[in-house]
């Protein structure tokens, strides 16, 4: 059965209530029913019952939004790798390769004897040797060099009669000293190698100048 709005007054005038608490009742009551029907967006957003107090929310923190924005997925992006030989034909490495590339000078072929020299009368295949092994006080490299070709005829191998060895015909008489001057095993055998007997020469030229004769007093003939 419906009751009227005056019988509602009429009740609440009967519990003590004044006029127009009873309208105010409904409304508070009104209110709760629709704040529990919305109850679940509560999460979503600002709900009906803070709707009326704009000025309270003006006034305070504003109002914070629970709504998670939606999180964009982003596919990973593949960097293509170059071939190990990416390099390879390209003008600016093949000109670099060029010029860090090491060149190494061709060994020099000795021809041994008189075949092997580029002027008669001198074992020019050996002057490099002469200039390179010459004695700290010098010598005239072209000098030696005539004289390697009167004892040798530019053969580093020759053994004499008179028991002189190699390019420039050291005698077996010098082998003692030889071995403390060079510091290293000097006979017959060993003087046939090529450098050891330029050696030899320029440490027995370095002897006779220090005692007061030619460098050249070895091979003198006088």
């Amino acid at each position: 059965m419906r009751r009227s709005a005056h019988t509602g007054d009429h009740l609440g005038e009967r519990l003590g209530e004044r006029p127009g608490e009873a309208d105010s009742r409904r409304r508070r009551r009104r209110t709760l029913q629709r704040c529990s029907a919305v109850v679940a967006t509560l999460f979503l957003g600002t709900s009906q019952c803070d709707a009326p107090d704009t000025a309270s929310s003006a006034a305070g923190q504003p109002a914070v939004t629970t709504t998670a924005a939606p999180v964009a997925t982003v596919a990973p992006v593949a960097v293509p790798t170059p071939p190990a030989d990416h390099t390879a034909g390209h003008p600016a490495t093949t000109a670099a390769a060029a010029t860090t590339t090491p060149t190494t000078a061709p060994a020099r072929v000795v021809i041994p004897g008189p075949d092997g020299t580029e002027v008669a009368g001198r074992c020019t295949q050996y002057e490099d040797l002469l200039m390179i092994h010459a004695p700290a006080i010098g010598w005239d490299v072209l000098r030696m060099s005539r004289l390697a070709w009167r004892e040798s005829n530019c053969w580093a191998e020759i053994r004499s009669r008179t028991s002189d060895s190699g390019l420039l015909q050291i005698n077996d008489i010098t082998l003692s000293f030889l071995n403390e001057a060079l510091g290293e095993q000097v006979d017959a055998f060993t003087l046939m190698d090529p450098v050891q007997n330029v050696r030899a020469a320029a440490a027995l030229c370095t002897f006779w100048a220090r005692n007061g004769s030619s460098c050249y007093q070895p091979w003198s003939t006088s």
